[in-house]
């Protein structure tokens, strides 16, 4: 019988026409205090095109099985738009063990940068009522650095388990991510 973790490897490479691996997750990460079951991510920056809206799949100590998107960098919002003095003023914030919704107040200071994030959480919920698949936007944050990730859970319980849930899941999670780096009006 092949284990949960290799299904996940497999779909994901399918999906993606990207090397997936078995890996433990970087202990500096978010990953460390989530103490995930099992980890399976694409490690290779050539195909970041490719799996940037599924960068990692993931259980927890439930059982539940997650896919991460690969990571938008909240500073580096703040600098496109306000300018370098704008992303030093961000980077005074720390940002460790934060939620999503205490890191969008303390960017709050920059209107734009907090829009964008309620027009991602806005197409996230409108994906998830359509869809029936829970979709989330997550915060990672450290010390003058924030970055943030769509997260989707996999249903595993409907007609062909877990890899048809999981290519349900990254379906969607593709067409959320490309909208959200595609739409010019998502970029104020």
């Amino acid at each position: 019988m092949t284990s949960e973790p290799e299904v996940v490897r497999e779909t994901l490479e399918g999906f993606n026409g990207a090397p997936y691996t078995i890996t433990s997750p970087h202990p500096e990460s978010h990953m460390a205090s989530v103490n995930p079951r099992w980890f399976v991510s694409c490690l290779d920056g050539a195909y970041y095109n490719a799996t940037a809206h599924a960068k990692s799949a993931w259980s927890d100590n439930e059982g539940k099985v997650w896919v991460d998107s690969a990571h938008f960098d909240a500073i580096d919002w703040v600098e496109e738009t306000y300018g370098e003095k704008a992303a030093i003023k961000a980077m005074d914030i720390d940002y460790t063990n934060l939620s999503m919704e205490e890191v969008q107040e303390r960017l709050k200071v920059f209107p734009s940068v907090y829009d964008r994030i309620e027009t991602y959480k806005r197409v996230l919920n409108d994906a998830s009522y359509r869809t029936g698949i829970s979709l989330v936007m997550v915060a990672e944050g450290k010390p003058a650095a924030v970055w943030l990730l769509f997260r989707g859970q996999v249903r595993t319980d409907g007609p062909g388990g877990l890899a048809m849930g999981l290519r349900k899941t990254i379906e969607v999670l593709k067409e959320v991510y490309d909208l959200a780096e595609r739409e010019p009006a998502y970029h104020r």
